[in-house]
């Protein structure tokens, strides 16, 4: 595509930051038994009906579930026996008033991932960005950046990017935008496409940030929304460090706007309600009379996993893993791992070894029996047998399971050793987060025992933080170590979360800082979970602060067997308590 005649006018309407990649919405599955919810909006009412996507604890969302904490809450499912798509922005259970009652949320959508037909504007049915546009059609996802990497192709599509709104202009869009919902003072319309100039040198960089990077040389990326200047998103969740790392490198780079340029695609579209394009594969029937012509969507076989790294401890029995297979009538997968940990049938039924001596990650692949040259790809981590116990700033040694690049401040070489002889591992089995740094290296901390679990905490970035591993059934004591060291959000009343597990909450709505007394000391609360289906979860909800939900520890000790014979807590002594340390 040539450069637009007005490149180089919208171009200079953001000169401020620099390219930044950042994995933002994280896409929740749903099935048969995922919750259809009642859906009523305050911005594109026509919308309105049933949504399906799952409920916390399962369900995930960006910026957490609190309606009252700050961000766009966008929540995306996909549904992949039907490939129907469904995203919400800024849901809120308890409601909201609007012009017809009560609303649950601002915006949704919902549309099919096999058709060319785009929304309408927003004042009709609408979508969750500013643009008008399918907001799940333009992420970047974890699967085909993986598979770009490990099979030397390339990740085929343009991509999302937000810019500050004073760059955008007031109400103005191209195809494939369908509204601008934002008045803007400058001139870049939304749905305006930005490329990476052919000329920037991409050969320095790792190669999952050249993935990246060439997608956007070669396919670019739609001004969908407002934001942070030059945002490309990706979909959120847990990263290998391989790829978190390439976040980081791209968005350290310092790719500021002289290295693009907008191109022209007017020539294009067919209609301003189809993305189809005049290159778009046709089928046409032709008879005495003439002929008639539809354009069709050519799809291959595809796999698909509903995770990016599944945590499992050892010992446990046999579990079926899962995996999902569209574009064929033969749905078989042929399963395999690689280094070889327990055991792995070709149908996909894992056994964890009986003992490890440290977690230990291997890499699961499910391929398509009906095309063998499609695949899947994710990380199985077995955790070792008895208490689990995890530092998040280390080690980083374990490669697969840290999620940041090594430094000197937020990764250690070897697993701590605490005062009890008890080893700390590396972090895993979380959501994604990454360690905190607050940009004045390490504190003063005081001279407390084990103050070195608390040290380097996670952050999950202004969201929830969840861990979720495979363990037997039981009763389980959890014990949540946290402690603040930013000094611009360390002082009582900034910060406020909430613990969650199997369904309570046991701590509701705390303030780590005023538990503690004070910023650069420990705290931990301790409380208990009963395992009945063997996925034991604990989670911290955000609801305010500055750096999101933190953690600096985790230890998970069963201390009974013994299931209760019904009912979640049945016969169970629940009894949480913060100790300061």
């Amino acid at each position: 595509m040539n450069v637009n005649a007005n490149s180089s006018t919208w171009i200079a309407q953001d000169a401020f930051g620099h390219l930044i990649v950042s994995n933002a919405i994280p896409v929740n599955f749903a099935d048969v038994s995922t919750p259809t919810t009642s859906m009523k909006f305050i911005n594109n009412q026509l919308s309105n009906g049933n949504f399906q996507f799952p409920l916390t604890p399962k369900g995930q969302m960006e910026q957490g579930w609190d309606p009252n904490a700050l961000g766009d809450h966008h929540m995306v499912t996909i549904n992949p026996t039907t490939c129907h798509f469904n995203s919400i922005y800024y849901y809120n259970p308890s409601g909201d008033t609007c012009s017809s009652g009560t609303c649950n949320s601002h915006a949704g959508e919902q549309y099919d991932a096999a058709s060319y037909a785009l929304s309408s504007p927003v004042t009709t049915n609408g979508t969750t960005n500013a643009a008008g546009m399918w907001l799940e059609a333009l992420m970047t996802h974890f699967q085909e950046w993986q598979n770009a990497v490990n099979g030397g192709g390339e990740i085929t599509h343009a991509g999302q990017i937000t810019m500050r709104g004073a760059a955008l202009g007031n109400n103005t869009f191209l195809w494939p935008a369908t509204d601008a919902n934002f008045s803007g003072s400058g001139s870049i319309p939304f749905g305006a496409r930005v490329r990476l100039k052919s000329t920037f040198n991409i050969s320095g960089f790792s190669v999952p940030a050249q993935k990246l990077l060439l997608q956007l040389q070669h396919y670019g990326a739609f001004v969908d929304d407002t934001g942070s200047d030059w945002n490309i998103r990706i979909d959120g969740g847990k990263l290998p460090y391989a790829y978190q790392s390439a976040l980081s490198e791209i968005s350290a780079a310092n790719i500021v706007n002289s290295n693009f340029e907008f191109v022209d695609e007017a020539g294009l579209e067919v209609s301003a309600t189809s993305g189809a394009t005049t290159n778009s594969e046709t089928v046409c029937a032709t008879n005495g009379s003439g002929s008639s012509c539809i354009n069709v969507i050519p799809t291959g076989v595809t796999v698909g996993v509903p995770q990016n790294e599944l945590d499992i401890q050892a010992g446990m029995g046999a579990q079926q893993l899962a995996a999902f297979v569209n574009g064929a009538s033969n749905a078989s997968l042929t399963w395999t791992m690689s280094p070889t940990i327990g055991t792995l049938t070709s149908g996909g039924l894992y056994t964890p070894p009986a003992t490890v001596s440290i977690n230990t990650a291997t890499q699961v692949t499910a391929t398509s029996v009906a095309d063998n040259t499609v695949s899947a790809t994710f990380s199985l981590v077995v955790i070792q047998q008895g208490a689990i116990r995890l530092q998040m700033g280390g080690p980083c040694g374990s490669g697969l399971t840290i999620t940041y690049p090594v430094t000197p401040f937020n990764c250690v070489t070897t697993g701590f050793t605490d005062s009890h002889g008890n080893i700390w591992q590396a972090k895993t089995a979380d959501n994604g987060s990454g360690e905190l740094d607050c940009g004045a290296g390490i504190p003063p901390w005081p001279n407390t025992t084990d103050i070195g679990l608390y040290e380097i905490p996670s952050s999950a970035d202004t969201g929830d933080l969840i861990f979720t591993f495979l363990v037997p059934n039981g009763i389980y004591s959890v014990t949540a170590k946290m402690a603040f060291h930013c000094s611009y959000d360390d002082v009582v009343g900034q910060n406020n979360f909430s613990l969650e597990t199997q369904g309570t909450i046991p701590f509701d709505r705390f303030d780590p800082v005023s538990d503690a007394g004070g910023a650069l000391l420990p705290v931990d609360y301790v409380f208990s979970a009963v395992v009945l289906d063997n996925h034991l979860y604990v989670a911290v909800r955000y609801h305010k602060g500055s750096v999101g939900s933190i953690l600096s520890a985790l230890q998970i000790v069963q201390t009974s067997s013994i299931v209760p014979s019904s009912g979640l807590y049945s016969g169970v002594t629940f009894s949480p308590g913060v100790t300061i340390q």
